[in-house]
């Protein structure tokens, strides 16, 4: 059986590796929040290139400007500018958009997947590391006061 001042060490250490695996669980928290996030751009794009593709190319709408202002824009073509990297934007069909679209959202799906893979198994520590601090706890308490 440990010793008290073994106790003391190890619910230390617990303690240490339950804080650093809380931080750890509030970034992947915000890495989802951001790939979430990322998720519902993707889908709204595809859905917008569909309509786009089943019109023929031809459709009225707006295009943003900044700062929260649209311009009225027509598109007469079938064919859209996809970001491929470093703002390189590259002129493609919205068939071939959309495939790429679809392939990121594949992806980024993904991502997410062993993003909440990861934050239930930090879950999971954290959950031992409480029972076992529990039982040290209780250990300590029933241990004769030493004078």
């Amino acid at each position: 059986m440990p010793g008290i001042e073994e106790d003391r060490r190890r619910l230390s250490q617990l303690s240490y590796e339950a804080q650093m695996l809380q931080g750890q669980g509030e970034n992947v928290q915000e890495q989802l929040n951001a790939l979430a996030a990322l998720v519902a751009q993707l889908q709204a794009a595809i859905e917008s290139l569909k309509v786009l593709k089943e019109r023929n190319g031809g459709a009225d709408g707006f295009v943003p400007i900044g700062a929260g202002v649209l311009a009225p824009a027509k598109i007469n073509n079938g064919a859209v500018l996809v970001e491929v990297g470093a703002n390189v934007l590259i002129e493609k069909p919205c068939d071939e958009a959309i495939n790429n679209l679809e392939a990121r959202l594949k992806e980024t799906l993904e991502a997410q997947e062993k993003m909440q893979q990861g934050a239930l198994n930090l879950g999971r520590r954290l959950r031992e590391i409480d029972l076992e601090a529990r039982e040290i706890i209780g250990r300590m308490r029933a241990a004769p006061v030493e004078e």
